[in-house]
């Protein structure tokens, strides 16, 4: 069985959280829905509530700032 920890924190929009050598930044926050942005390594699996695996993926495979057509 795998040890895992677990870690509770609150930073304020503009602060970055590191995570190994993934980087997620709290761009803003309003109300209930806040907008965070990740850096990670391309092939790192992101999973968001909203999308499926292929489309997490296929969002990650894109070089950065490319706009999909």
């Amino acid at each position: 069985m795998t040890t895992r920890s677990k870690l509770t924190t609150e930073i304020k929009s503009g602060e970055t959280l590191v995570i190994g050598d993934v980087r997620i930044t709290l761009e803003r926050k309003s109300g209930q829905a806040a907008r965070l942005v990740i850096d990670a390594q391309n092939g790192t699996e992101i999973h968001t509530p909203r999308s499926t695996r292929s489309d997490s993926l296929a969002r990650r495979s894109a070089p950065p700032f490319s706009q999909e057509i």
